[in-house]
């Protein structure tokens, strides 16, 4: 019989013991590695449901004094049921001992409004969403929810404090308005849009007119963009990739409000950066340096319409948030003709879930994720359209009146402002650390193409 000091000699150097009724004793079962040679912390976390037993030691599965767990709670599964009530579940790894008592595995109810019964609004007034679910299967397993706009009555007017104003169009909602006049996301107010509304002389200074083809040409592809300083603009990538070699072919108009109107700055691309996650739908945009710098508004050029539009600098467009989508885009679905004034249409942002069941049918559905913010308004008649692609989608800020770029127009509809069928927008917030290291970069011209053109290397 093996004496007591040795086996607590043992527990000591291999740590596989346990206490009963205040004696040492050595486990039945070892916490060893059965998968010898091969296990490492990497595969641990990429496969902790297999390693934690094939390599419990590594894994750090073996029973320790502490109560803990070694991984947060993963993310909850997809609900059982659309309606009529569900279940979903979510699990952990614990390699606490089981007297811990804590929980690695959990179920919830989900979805427990009743097929063909409409959802809370989401809001009390200022328009909000509500949803619909049925009990019914497609070739794909779920049958699409219906969305709607419910509570669409403006929010009763208020009277601001002392220092602040009301917000852009409506009463209902205070800001303070920034000291600088000429700050980036400013404007001065005068006292391919569907559904909007001719712009003042002084809104939407950022506002850019990108003109791709040759200077002989009579054919051009037109598209928006915004300001983000005197030397670099931001649009769509879709609408510039094949002027990536010939930057001098795109013309950049600063300051204009009709089409055919004079006035304004002009100038034309020197680089042209495209994302490098750019697969033909996600991350759609594009960074285009200037050949000639704009001259932006100050107090010695005040009456210089051009100026830069604020990046959300981490900021987070909350869902039902009304925003601003801004182009020269057809302001009639059946005419693809772009309009020669520019416009703006107030949209609201709305859960992403909306876009991903609009577009379950669409080839890009795939391709629809966080990437992307869905905008505009379920009963339709309002929406961005051919021509405003890659022109900015603006928000003002929770903290202040300026106006920061949310979205970059990328697609939607094929009928624009079509019930049901909200637009999708190229999310600038997560794009934020991309821009500030392409346009502060000493790159060449060849790290710039070559480095971010997806494919190549």
């Amino acid at each position: 019989m093996i004496s007591p000091k040795i086996i607590f000699l043992l527990c000591v150097v291999i740590k596989t013991c346990a206490t009963k009724n205040g004696k040492t004793e050595a486990k039945s079962s070892e916490c060893v590695d059965r998968w010898k040679g091969k296990c490492s912390k990497l595969w641990c976390r990429l496969l902790p449901e297999i390693m934690k037993n094939r390599c419990p030691r590594t894994c750090g599965m073996c029973e320790r004094n502490e109560c803990f767990c070694e991984q947060a709670w993963l993310g909850w599964s997809e609900c059982s049921a659309t309606c009529n009530g569900g279940v979903r579940n979510r699990s952990r790894i614990c390699g606490a001992p089981a007297s811990c008592g804590l929980e690695q595995n959990q179920t919830q109810q989900c979805n427990a409004i009743a097929c063909g019964i409409w959802s809370p609004c989401s809001k009390f007034c200022g328009t909000g969403t509500r949803m619909r679910s049925r009990d019914c299967a497609d070739i794909k397993g779920k049958c699409p929810p219906k969305y709607q706009d419910c509570n669409t009555t403006p929010c009763p007017s208020m009277t601001c404090p002392r220092g602040q104003v009301y917000r852009y169009n409506t009463s209902s909602s205070c800001c303070v308005p920034s000291l600088t006049p000429f700050k980036c996301g400013s404007f001065k107010l005068d006292s391919n849009i569907v559904g909007g509304t001719d712009s003042k002389p002084s809104e939407w200074p950022w506002m850019l007119l990108f003109r791709m083809g040759n200077k002989q040409s009579v054919n051009f592809v037109y598209c928006g963009g915004s300001l983000i300083n005197s030397k670099w603009a931001i649009t769509a990538a879709h609408c510039v990739t094949s002027w990536i070699y010939m930057p001098q072919h795109i013309r950049i108009q600063a300051g204009l409000k009709k089409i055919r109107g004079n006035g304004g700055q002009v100038s034309y691309g020197k680089r042209v950066v495209i994302h490098h996650f750019y697969n033909g739908v996600a991350f759609d945009v594009a960074l285009v340096e200037l050949e000639t710098p704009f001259i932006l508004a100050s107090n010695e050029n005040i009456d210089i319409g051009v100026s830069p539009i604020c990046l959300p600098k981490g900021e987070s467009t909350p869902i039902d948030a009304h925003c601003y989508a801004i182009g020269w885009g057809a302001a009639d679905p059946f005419n693809v003709l772009i309009s020669q004034h520019l416009q703006h249409v107030r949209l609201r942002n709305l859960n992403l879930s909306v876009c991903e069941h609009a577009y379950y049918n669409d080839s890009k559905s795939g391709f629809i994720d966080t990437s992307f913010l869905c905008v505009g308004k379920l009963s339709g008649g309002a929406d961005t359209c051919i021509g405003d692609s890659g022109g900015p989608l603006v928000c003002q800020s929770s903290s202040s009146c300026s106006w920061y770029l949310a979205g970059i127009t990328a697609f939607g509809s094929k009928t624009c402002g079509a019930p049901g069928k909200p637009g999708l927008y190229t999310k600038v917030e997560e794009l934020e650390v991309w821009i500030d290291l392409m346009v502060n970069s000493n790159s060449t011209d060849e790290d710039f193409i070559f480095a971010d053109q997806p494919g190549l290397s």
